[in-house]
């Protein structure tokens, strides 16, 4: 067991998810030791143990998911986690708390022990399993493959439910006409046609969408979320950067969440339609036909926290300095060097409204030689200061 323990707590130290290691059916320790207080419930041990997989997996009801690797040469497994992509809200806590039968005092102490498992998506804690299986029985395992022991019934519910809506929808003569709508919004979004947008959501324009959930304010956030899904993508095929795409449809998804009303869902899908659409029309302004200005605007905008100058843009594009700064001065009409600064003043503004960063930082951060010299370039650019912007003074 000696050499058991040693390997499973270098597997933690890398790992950083707790390890439950079980001999003849009786819990032979935990890694860190501290887990053996939050060892995983007695249901999931059980129904990992009910099927005869070397390595499976299956998900909790509080959301986190546990690992199972048993040992093929003797009567011993470990359950890995739990894991979870996102930390635990307060309501998650709450049930979990219960469903581990943790005292109130000890809620301190539960709440560090979770804090200290790293977050990990599907995947990623998968790939784990995979490493351990192989690692413990030298067999590989595909992650494709690997068991989820959490099936879905087989029943005819989904059958039943497409059956009652098509009878509700002929006897209202309610037709779905998302799928139209959908269309003309997503060409809207790829242009980044932001007049025809703000004409069009002030049209009298009736969506009939489906039913996706058994809550009106529940079934609002859920076709939210698809929407904000259809016009990430729509929003890339535009020419938005994908990881910027990403980020904000990530944002204004957990901003949904957390609204208590279907009107205001509908009025932050209008704001995210809005946003993208003129996030697009303002990217295609920078684009431009030319590969090597393309590549040069591209690198601009991803190193804006470092100290880039034109030297720095020329030889990741592959041409001279010279050459480069008369390109950019011909096809688009300033130099690079205030492309740049552009650049970065644009984040500021950004930081500036919507982080907690001081002016100071904001500076540090984007890489101008002192604070005073980002204020100066911050007011010669846009005529207010950068507090006065912060304080909600619009840019001129």
């Amino acid at each position: 067991m000696d050499d058991t323990r040693l390997f499973l707590t270098y597997l933690y130290s890398f790992t950083h998810l707790p390890l439950c290691y079980y001999e003849d059916g009786s819990l032979a320790f935990c890694v860190p030791a501290a887990a053996v207080d939050y060892a995983p419930p007695e249901q999931y041990r059980n129904a990992f143990c009910s099927f005869d997989y070397l390595v499976s997996w299956q998900t909790a009801d509080f959301g986190g998911f546990y690992g199972y690797v048993r040992w093929k040469n003797k009567n011993a497994f470990c359950i890995l986690g739990p894991a979870t992509p996102v930390f635990y809200d307060n309501s998650t806590l709450f049930s979990m708390r219960r469903e581990f039968h943790i005292k109130e005092s000890e809620t301190q102490a539960f709440l560090h022990f979770l804090k200290g498992i790293s977050c990990r998506t599907v995947n990623e804690f998968v790939a784990e399993l995979c490493f351990l299986n192989f690692s413990v029985n030298r067999e590989e395992a595909v992650p494709h493959d690997l068991q989820n022991i959490v099936s879905i019934p087989d029943d005819d519910t989904v059958s039943r439910r497409l059956v009652h809506q098509e009878i509700t929808d002929k006897e209202a003569d309610r037709v779905n006409n998302s799928l139209d709508v959908e269309r003309r919004l997503i060409r809207l979004v790829e242009n980044g046609d932001l007049d025809e947008l703000r004409d069009f959501l002030h049209s009298s324009v009736m969506v009939n969408s489906g039913t996706v959930a058994n809550t009106s304010l529940r079934n609002e956030k859920n076709l939210f979320i698809i929407e904000t899904t259809i016009y990430c993508r729509a929003a890339i095929r535009g020419g938005l950067p994908p990881e910027l795409a990403f980020h904000l449809s990530d944002s204004y998804i957990q901003q949904v969440e957390t609204l208590t009303n279907a009107d205001a869902v509908h009025t932050l899908s209008q704001r995210m339609l809005v946003d993208y659409t003129m996030r697009v029309s303002r990217h295609k302004t920078e684009r431009h036909e030319d590969p090597v200005l393309q590549k040069a605007i591209y690198f601009v905008h991803h190193h804006t926290n470092a100290r880039i100058t034109v030297s720095d843009v020329a030889d990741y594009v592959g041409f001279s300095r010279g050459y480069l700064s008369t390109l950019f001065k011909e096809q688009l009409g300033f130099d690079l060097s205030a492309f740049i600064r552009r650049c970065k003043l644009e984040e500021a503004k950004e930081l500036l409204r919507y982080s907690d960063k001081s002016i100071s930082e904001i500076s540090s951060y984007l890489c101008f030689s002192s604070q005073s010299h980002f204020q100066n370039c911050f007011k010669k650019q846009y005529k207010i200061t950068p507090q006065q912007y912060r304080r909600g003074a619009k840019v001129r």
